[in-house]
């Protein structure tokens, strides 16, 4: 087996090969496997981006090889440049990196949207408690009832289409003591 250098020229969704021009003899390679995390029950994909850079191995026939993997250069030099940080940056922009020395995952998506999907539910845990930082507000449709506990502080109008009730007292239903026909004021609600 030989270590060649090379860039990629052509990407194979359905088989998951790649051809490499090389870097010595400027000649086409044949189509190369990719390695992948995983490909039996639990599988991966991984596509590899046309003009990639990489390290492949090739049989003595120039025939047979294997992608080892994409390789940095002056031309493309790494992003992050600590000891650390596990990154990646997609091509659209968004970004996804974690460093254990700051205990720190962040998620930034650069255009569209996140779905979690989780038949058996979501449970978040946060000691230090939870920001949700939007600008065009917050829906949350549940098929039961949804318990809060602790308090809730809202700066701003609420808005229900249904009854709202405080200690067992109906905002719609409850009675009035104390009623009396003039300038009065009622008294405080049943």
């Amino acid at each position: 087996m030989n270590l060649e250098y090379g860039t990629v020229t052509a990407w194979n969704a359905k088989t998951c090969r790649i051809r490499v021009e090389l870097h010595e003899s400027s000649l086409p390679s044949y189509w190369l496997q990719v390695p992948q995390g995983y490909s039996k029950s639990s599988k991966r994909r991984c596509p590899v981006e046309l003009g990639t850079q990489v390290a492949i191995l090739l049989k003595e026939n120039g025939v047979d090889g294997v992608l080892l993997g994409a390789v940095y250069s002056e031309a493309e030099p790494p992003p992050m440049t600590d000891d650390d940080t596990d990154y990646i940056d997609y091509k659209d922009g968004t970004k996804v990196s974690y460093s254990p020395s700051e205990h720190h995952l962040d998620l930034n998506i650069a255009q569209g949207t996140v779905s979690i999907t989780a038949p058996a539910g979501v449970i978040i845990n946060a000691s230090a408690g939870v920001t949700i930082n939007t600008a065009s507000g917050v829906a949350i449709h549940a098929s039961e009832g949804t318990t809060l506990n602790g308090n809730l502080t809202v700066n701003g109008t609420i808005d229900a289409t249904g009854d709202v009730t405080a200690n067992g007292i109906s905002l719609i239903t409850h009675p009035h003591s104390g009623v009396k026909q003039g300038n009065d004021d009622s008294g405080p609600p049943k």
